[in-house]
């Protein structure tokens, strides 16, 4: 006999929730969103991306957003040649050092990233990559560490990971790591990791590393190897270290994210998951807001697939340190960034709906916390091949549904609940 398993769409609360939980800013973005910072000293959010436009304004790549209005910060990079469309280098990312707002960009010189310092009028250069590009920002013990994909910051030999003191640079090491990079960079138990896509020279060492003050050293029991693997983000949430990138294996506690605690390492109750159990799902990065990890990317599941007990949780999941709460909502494609400002949820995305609504590729959040008892739920219909000829309407729906097929001889139908339950 065979056992067809459908997943489907079952809202089982009122169909307005969603619709006034999310607003846009009324001042679409027309290209992708990258990046968010809050400067608490003035409560503005600069965003940055590819975009030129937001709403009616010229916003080139990087902007503020004060609640109602942008402001353009000085045209902020340069023109890439021969591209009409953006007109503007994307801006990757920001943080604040010694006081001011720094961000890295296609500053100054059309197609080289650059590291720039925004001084209230206009953006001073600290550095000019001859290529590559720069991935992320920690201050650590009054410098700025950065991370990305490069050999030289200036005239010093960095290999991805260099440290500024706010008037020169200086490198970790010579280790000439190999492949694409390092992509983030984070301080646990006061030694230094770093994550991302690369190898050492004899391979013993793979897209994670930690410095023990004199040399680089493998994280125990990290086994995921080669190119098709990559940690984006690192980030250290109540006295463990989360890994979050594409990665997964069965024998290594971890789809996409996993938590070390500098012995043991943590499945967070099957990791994140696609529409299949087995397809590929990626973590961005991490955010926390009101002790609380959130976790964006590129996801449908959390805990598991929905197979397996998982939690619907599209692209943005929390994680409260013991369980899995998801927004209620139907992202459709990859978050790039997330942030809260003046209470409210910011969301940045490469492109997509929410809820089926374009919100010009940045959105708000008006639910508060009410995500917190992760019973707003939200599911997705898996495909069914053509041969099986079912018909499913109407869907969604928050009462019955029909279930049509001209052939239902021995089969054998199974329904799930978006909890993960089989329906009786």
């Amino acid at each position: 006999m065979n056992k067809l398993t459908i997943i489907f769409i079952i809202l089982c609360y009122p169909n307005f929730i969603n619709a006034q939980l999310w607003d846009s800013l009324s001042s679409p973005i027309n290209y992708p969103i990258r990046s968010f910072h809050l400067d608490t000293t003035h409560n503005e959010l600069y965003v940055g991306g590819d975009f030129f436009l937001a709403g009616n304004d010229t916003i080139f790549c990087v902007g503020k957003w004060d609640g109602n209005q942008w402001t353009n910060l000085d045209r902020g990079s340069a023109s890439p040649a021969n591209v009409q469309s953006p007109p503007c280098g994307s801006v990757r990312n920001f943080t604040e050092y010694q006081g001011s707002i720094y961000a890295s960009g296609a500053f100054f010189e059309p197609n080289k990233f650059s590291i720039a310092r925004w001084n209230g009028l206009t953006w001073d250069s600290i550095t000019t990559l001859q290529s590559g590009a720069i991935t992320s920002f920690i201050e650590y013990q009054n410098e700025l560490y950065v991370t990305g994909i490069f050999e030289k910051i200036d005239t010093v030999n960095a290999w991805g990971i260099a440290k500024w003191n706010g008037q020169k640079w200086s490198a970790i090491d010579t280790t000439k790591w190999q492949l694409h990079g390092i992509y983030d960079v984070a301080f646990y138990k006061g030694e230094l990791y770093i994550g991302g896509n690369f190898k050492n020279a004899n391979g013993s060492i793979e897209d994670l590393a930690k410095w023990n003050g004199t040399t680089w050293e493998a994280v125990s029991n990290f086994n995921f190897k080669g190119a098709g693997t990559q940690v984006f983000a690192l980030e250290v949430y109540n006295d463990r270290l989360y890994i979050g990138g594409e990665f997964r294996d069965s024998e290594f506690p971890g789809y996409a994210i996993a938590a070390w605690d500098g012995t043991n390492w943590d499945n967070l109750g099957g990791g994140l998951r696609a529409a299949t159990p087995q397809s590929n799902t990626f973590v961005r990065n991490f955010y926390q807001h009101n002790g609380k990890l959130y976790v964006h990317g590129y996801f449908w599941y959390a805990g598991g697939h929905i197979t397996q007990g998982g939690i619907p949780a599209s692209n943005i999941a929390i994680w409260n340190d013991t369980s899995w709460c998801g927004l209620g909502s139907f992202i459709t494609n990859t978050v790039n960034d997330i942030i809260y400002y003046k209470d409210e949820l910011y969301v940045g995305m490469a492109n997509g709906l929410i809820d089926s609504v374009n919100y010009g590729l940045i959105a708000k959040w008006q639910g508060g916390e009410n995500f917190d008892t992760c019973s707003q739920i939200v599911s997705h219909t898996l495909p069914v091949e053509k041969k099986d000829a079912i018909n499913i309407f109407p869907n969604p729906t928050t009462s019955t549904i029909t279930i049509a097929t001209p052939d239902f001889k021995n089969k054998t139908l199974t329904l799930y609940s978006m909890l993960g339950e089989a329906l009786e």
